[in-house]
């Protein structure tokens, strides 16, 4: 699930606290790579603006908010922000 990224990658971690979350944590970092953690609380544009800003390239969700996690990376696909 982890490979393909490293040194100089953003992740963002959308997902609940949780063991998940922790275990995503640490592996991004055994990547060399570095995370954000976004809440499913916040607005959709929201969320797009913090993966623009923190200059995300990979997204992961759970299941539950999959969707959300969807409509976020369309978005910035939509404003030219490959992920």
């Amino acid at each position: 699930v982890l490979g393909g990224f490293g040194l100089g990658t953003v992740v963002g971690l959308l997902l609940e606290r949780s063991v998940e979350l922790v275990v995503c944590m640490v592996s991004v970092l055994c990547n060399a790579a570095t995370f954000t953690t976004l809440s499913s609380r916040q607005p959709e544009d929201r969320l797009v603006e913090m993966c623009k800003e923190a200059g995300v390239t990979v997204l992961f969700s759970s299941e539950k908010n999959e969707d959300l996690g969807q409509v976020v990376c369309e978005k910035l696909s939509a404003e030219g922000v490959q992920v």
